[in-house]
Order: C-alpha cells, then sequence, then structure tokens
C-alpha cells in the first residue's frame, strides 16, 4: 500500500469532506432554519409591510450562517498554516478571522436590534414575533 505524500491532494480532499459535511452541523435544527420555511415569507401578490421585515429577517441569518462557514474555513487554513511551520502567517490569518467574526457578529447584533425596535413599536401580529 502506498502512502500518499502528495498535500496538494490531501488539502484538496479535506476541504471537499469539511465543505461536504459542515451544512450538517450548522443546519442541525432544519424546522428553525431559513432552509425549512423559505427565504420569501409570503406566496405570490399578499405581502405585507410585516413579510418585508421577515424577509429581512430571514437574509440576515442566511449571511450569518454564510460568513460562520467561511470563517470555520478560514480559521481551518490558519491551523494548516501553523501545523505546516508557518507560525507567523498562521497568527495573521487566525487574527484576521477572530477581527472578521467579531465584526459580523457585532453588525449583526446592531441590525437586529433596529428592526426589532422598529417591529415592536409600529407593527402589531406576525411581524412583532421577530
Amino acid at each position: 500500500m502506498k502512502i500518499v505524500t502528495n498535500y496538494k491532494l490531501q488539502i484538496t480532499s479535506f476541504l471537499f469532506l469539511a465543505i461536504l459535511l459542515f451544512p450538517v452541523f450548522v443546519f442541525a435544527q432544519a424546522d428553525q432554519s431559513i432552509w425549512a420555511k423559505g427565504i420569501v415569507p409570503c406566496k405570490g401578490l399578499d405581502c405585507s409591510v410585516c413579510d418585508v421585515f421577515e424577509l429581512v429577517s430571514r437574509l440576515i441569518r442566511l449571511l450569518w450562517s454564510g460568513a460562520a462557514l467561511v470563517g470555520t474555513v478560514a480559521f481551518m487554513y490558519g491551523g494548516f498554516l501553523y501545523w505546516r511551520g508557518k507560525p507567523a502567517e498562521a497568527k495573521k490569518v487566525l487574527t484576521n478571522v477572530v477581527i472578521g467574526i467579531a465584526i459580523a457578529f457585532l453588525a449583526w447584533i446592531g441590525i437586529d436590534t433596529i428592526i426589532k425596535l422598529l417591529i415592536t413599536q409600529r407593527f402589531t401580529g406576525p411581524a412583532a414575533e421577530l
């Protein structure tokens, strides 16, 4: 049995499996995810202002999921660089990943707070439950 020493093949295989298997763990609670409900909350032309806020909320959740996926892959890349013996480059990548996730999280908190303040002050009904 020949041991594979081609690092490009190993990296490609690892990233392929990580990308293939990662959504299973992220979207483990499918009933609460946007994938179970769909992104657009209304059908046809019977949309209201409440549906616009629901759409924005679902898009934000979708973008947050994408940011988590990109952050995870970048974090894995930083760990790989550290493992390959490039600690200075790995530290730079890992620092940028942590800063990026912190910025995305703070932006999400700000937008979510603004949406909830607008909805609870002006609307009642389904939109007030966001």
